[in-house]
């Protein structure tokens, strides 16, 4: 049998860019979601600390009640970042943050 490592297969295919999509309706926290994905899993892989501040303003803003923070997709950061998983593998992550269906 055939040992699959998805992420390597990602990697090679899409030459380590991966564009990750939280598609949903309002007020289900994808934003929240994103902000917290992006604080534990993109901000500490990123060394300069000018892009670390610009990805930190370029983070989707989270509002409680009926006022609804995103009128359009997203790109989070603007530019992407390196990630390393498990096996040493490296994918450079983006995160769109998207009211509806895409």
């Amino acid at each position: 049998m055939t040992n699959i490592d998805i992420y390597e297969d990602i990697a090679k295919r899409t030459k380590g860019e991966i564009y990750l999509g939280v598609v949903g309706p309002v007020r289900t926290g994808k934003s929240t979601f994103i902000r917290k994905f992006s604080e534990n899993v993109m901000l500490p892989n990123i060394v300069d600390e000018y892009t670390k501040e610009r990805a930190k303003d370029e983070m989707p803003q989270s509002g409680t009640g009926k006022t609804v923070m995103t009128t359009e997709p997203k790109f989070v950061p603007g530019e992407a970042v390196e990630v390393t998983f498990n096996n040493n593998i490296k994918a450079k992550l983006r995160l769109i943050d998207c009211v509806g269906y895409m």
